[in-house]
């Protein structure tokens, strides 16, 4: 059984593996680099990060030496985390995947937007542009913010289809909702990756839009079966 300090305690709520296993696939921050704790009564040696997930942090008993060195290499990053095995039993495992949100962010679902740039795309240098005449009237200039707005609506659909598809899935397979939130994170960073943010629409998708599956897409915040 792995130890806990007290001081510990009061700070940061304790996650072991088998949670992290229940959970399923889980975008998470590694904030710290691991560290070994001594338990005084036996000085046994036991193995900690911090972990925060959906904003809160918790301290995770690390229970092997290889779980340790790949979460060593992370240190400091986002990423999806999809823990197996059994602790007890010696066959605990975590499979780490790179997301594209920074630490600092903490954010869910966040997007690199240079990642998702398409590549045919070019930096135009706006010197070389034609310049007006002096003192001619710009009519209607194109609101500053206009580009970003149009990139969110982009990824907030890409985002209603990633959850579309996790409600699919878990009435399908009556997953928890933990594993269906896990899923539809997954999918979206796995979406914009291949640079389909700028291929969504800027208008929001209506229910009908959203295609077929095994949930109804009338309500995207708790999967309900299709009527039969």
């Amino acid at each position: 059984m792995s130890f806990q300090n007290p001081n510990q305690r009061e700070k940061d709520p304790t996650i072991y593996h088998s949670a992290l296993v229940k959970r399923g696939p889980r975008l998470l921050a590694i904030a710290t680099t691991p560290k070994t704790v001594i338990r005084k009564a036996d000085q046994k040696r036991f193995h900690m990060v911090t972990l925060v997930i959906d904003e809160v942090k918790y301290t995770y008993f690390i229970p092997n030496k290889e779980i340790e060195e790949n979460l060593k290499q992370h240190v400091g990053k986002t990423v999806v985390v999809t823990a197996t095995g059994n602790d007890k039993r010696g066959t605990a495992k975590m499979e780490i995947q790179a997301s594209m949100v920074k630490g600092s962010a903490l954010i869910q679902p966040a997007i690199d937007v240079a990642a998702s740039k398409p590549t045919q795309w070019q930096t135009v240098n706006t010197s070389q542009l034609p310049q007006k005449p002096a003192g001619e009237a710009i009519k209607n200039p194109e609101p500053k913010d206009r580009e970003a707005k149009a990139f969110l609506c982009q990824a907030a659909n890409l985002m209603r289809l990633c959850v579309k598809k996790a409600n699919d899935i878990a009435v399908e397979l009556d997953l928890p909702n933990e594993h269906r939130q896990g899923i539809a994170s997954s999918l979206f960073i796995q979406a914009d990756r291949s640079g389909f943010t700028f291929k969504m629409p800027i208008s929001a998708y209506t229910p009908e839009e959203l295609g077929w599956g095994a949930s109804k897409a009338d309500s995207l915040t708790t999967p309900q079966p299709e009527d039969e």
